[in-house]
């Protein structure tokens, strides 16, 4: 892979078991325009539903990075709720990026075609990420960064998903997270050795 694949999937409006997307300036459907069978398996084309159940769907913003160090590839994605199918349920519009290994995402590239229907949108996400306040987009800005900080982890989400079948290795938080579990541990072992002690004196008395 030389050059970036850029891809608009646009919201599933019809229920199909294959959804629509805009590449090249052309409608075609998912798995003729990319080898989906070669997505990473911590991949959400849309947003979980148990972020909207947490969030609703106002302004939400979701957002993925995930390396494929042993195919060279790399993969941004970027989706917001973007009305409702004739169930009502939530649909979205997803920027899918796959890069050469060494590229770096662009949020909202240059020189791509965008959808026609979804252009005030899109503009709108722009606005909101360029503004350097909205709570969404300073979290996929977080995101990005800590990829690039951690170039040893492979999977990265702007949003922690609850109930995750396959759960990401870092989120905003994952830190602090981490210390409280360490904390907790740590608390444990002291709590078991000092009942230890206290076990061992009573049997010497």
């Amino acid at each position: 892979m030389t050059k970036p694949d850029i891809v608009w999937v646009l919201p599933n409006r019809g229920q199909s078991a294959d959804e629509d997307v805009f590449k090249d300036g052309k409608q075609a459907k998912l798995t003729e325009a990319l080898p989906v069978s070669d997505f990473p398996k911590e991949l959400v084309l849309g947003v979980p539903a148990g972020i909207l159940e947490r969030y609703g769907t106002a302004d939400v913003v979701f957002a993925q990075y995930c390396r494929q160090p042993n195919s060279c590839r790399q993969y941004f994605t970027l989706s917001v709720p973007c009305g409702t199918d004739r169930d009502g349920r939530s649909v979205y519009l997803t920027l899918l990026e796959i890069l050469p290994d060494g590229a770096s995402p662009q949020v909202f590239p240059d020189e791509v075609c965008w959808p026609e229907e979804f252009k005030a949108l899109i503009g709108q996400l722009e606005a909101r990420y360029a503004s350097g306040s909205d709570p969404w987009m300073v979290r996929v800005k977080k995101m990005l960064a800590a990829a690039g900080a951690n170039p040893k982890l492979k999977t990265f989400a702007s949003v922690a998903v609850p109930q995750a079948v396959f759960p990401t290795e870092w989120t905003p938080g994952t830190k602090l997270r981490r210390a409280i579990l360490c904390l907790v541990v740590s608390l444990t072992v002291i709590g078991v050795l000092l009942a230890l002690v206290h076990a061992l004196r009573s049997c010497l008395h």
